[in-house]
């Protein structure tokens, strides 16, 4: 975890380089299909809203296992980005393979060039992560670095954009990862919901799948503006609430789902770049909103350790939990 501020800065460096062969595979490209599971799959979201909003182009996230088993439109105008830590697992690769086989076009995002998903495509399709050996089973440096490459390749046509955030990005989450104090979980809930708009969205997926990791409690990620339409009459003294704000929209979001949840009973927790009417607060640093991720998970990611710590347990080596995915291939056949 304390490495990812060097990390981030080594794979912007990296990818500085290669900024023009990468806008130039993705130039011609109507969508892009971004394939990732876990935590990679919350870099994907990630991805996807980077895409929209800084290449302007059409994005969305699928499920691996659909793509590589399901009912699935033709892939072979497709332009896929599979995204895993491990290259191992067997949907992701099953998936980069039907999207290779059908003739489509794959850029593969992994912190393990030599794996078997990194082994489909050539060389100037294959982004390296550079995050070295993650050491804890819960990804944490892995999820920033694979954001920082989505977020190179999004915006692969400004390269000076991607030099000032291989500078300023390392220093942002340095002063995150130095923080005092972080908000405790109360030891009394149940379950967590953690809300989160725009590009904070991706940042509460994340939040989600860490405590469910973590802490083996469950725990579900929501828009602000979802769990407002309905999903608020879930807040309640046993069920904690944490808003994640990465802009003006998700602050003005975030403020009614913790005024609401907190008119529950529910305990509440916000994380963003300014204080709100929540019970405890994690302020982070103030950055454009396409950067607030990168502070914001290693926010979350403190939050989830403490609360390991507290209830004395090892957020390093959760049990029951593996960085590769072995998922059961269907013995029928795949509709094309």
């Amino acid at each position: 975890m304390v490495e990812q501020p060097s990390r981030v800065a080594e794979c912007l460096g990296h990818l500085a380089g290669r900024l023009t062969g990468i806008h130039a595979g993705l130039a011609d490209a109507p969508a892009l299909l971004l394939l990732g599971r876990g935590s990679s799959r919350s870099a994907s979201s990630y991805g996807s809203i980077a895409f929209q909003h800084l290449a302007v182009r059409p994005a969305l996230v699928a499920s691996p296992a659909d793509v590589a088993w399901g009912r699935s439109l033709p892939l072979d105008t497709v332009t896929a980005i599979a995204v895993s830590q491990s290259g191992e697992s067997t949907e992701m690769i099953a998936a980069a393979e039907r999207v290779r086989d059908q003739g489509g076009r794959l850029f593969v995002v992994t912190n393990t060039p030599s794996s078997t998903l990194g082994g489909l495509v050539t060389e100037d399709r294959l982004i390296n992560c550079h995050a070295g050996q993650e050491r804890a089973i819960p990804a944490t440096k892995t999820v920033s670095t694979a954001m920082a490459c989505l977020y190179a390749m999004a915006i692969a046509h400004d390269a000076a954009t991607v030099r000032h955030a291989a500078a300023a990005l390392p220093v942002a989450i340095e002063n995150v990862l130095r923080a005092r104090t972080v908000p405790t979980l109360p030891t009394d809930i149940d379950a967590v919901v953690v809300v989160g708009e725009g590009y904070a969205a991706p940042t509460a997926e994340e939040a989600a799948i860490k405590f469910r990791e973590i802490l083996s409690m469950p725990a579900t990620a929501l828009e602000a503006s979802e769990f407002l339409h309905g999903s608020i009459t879930s807040a309640g003294p046993r069920v904690a609430v944490i808003a994640i704000a990465a802009d003006d929209v998700g602050s003005h979001l975030a403020a009614q789902v913790l005024r609401g949840a907190a008119s529950r009973g529910a305990p509440t927790i916000s994380i963003g770049p300014s204080t709100t009417e929540a019970a405890q607060a994690h302020v982070v640093p103030e950055l454009r909103a396409e950067w607030m991720p990168f502070v914001i998970v290693p926010a979350i990611q403190r939050i989830a350790v403490e609360a390991a710590l507290i209830r004395g347990w090892d957020a390093d080596t959760p049990p029951d939990l593996s960085k590769i995915t072995k998922t059961a291939v269907p013995t029928t056949d795949v509709e094309e």
